[in-house]
């Protein structure tokens, strides 16, 4: 649920045209890099927790190991 709330607020903020307008007004287009991390952040968040319900929902315990070696490789990495 958080994956999908930070990746639909991140598509609302760079769709907003309001804040467009603030973004030429004082010159920061540097915003946009991190709407962009935002976007992939929260796809990314969406995608392990649907591949680790499903997994867990069929007992695929492979399935499960593989999804969560991914995600520490990932957190060890950063």
């Amino acid at each position: 649920i958080i994956g999908a709330g930070l990746f639909a607020f991140s598509i609302y903020i760079r769709a907003e045209p309001g804040i467009d307008e603030w973004i030429r007004l004082l010159d920061i287009y540097e915003y946009y890099i991190g709407v962009y991390i935002l976007i992939g952040a929260g796809a990314l968040v969406m995608i392990f927790s649907f591949l680790g319900c499903c997994s867990a929902l069929m007992e695929h315990s492979t399935a499960l190991y593989a999804v969560s070696s991914i995600f520490r490789q990932l957190i060890y990495r950063l």
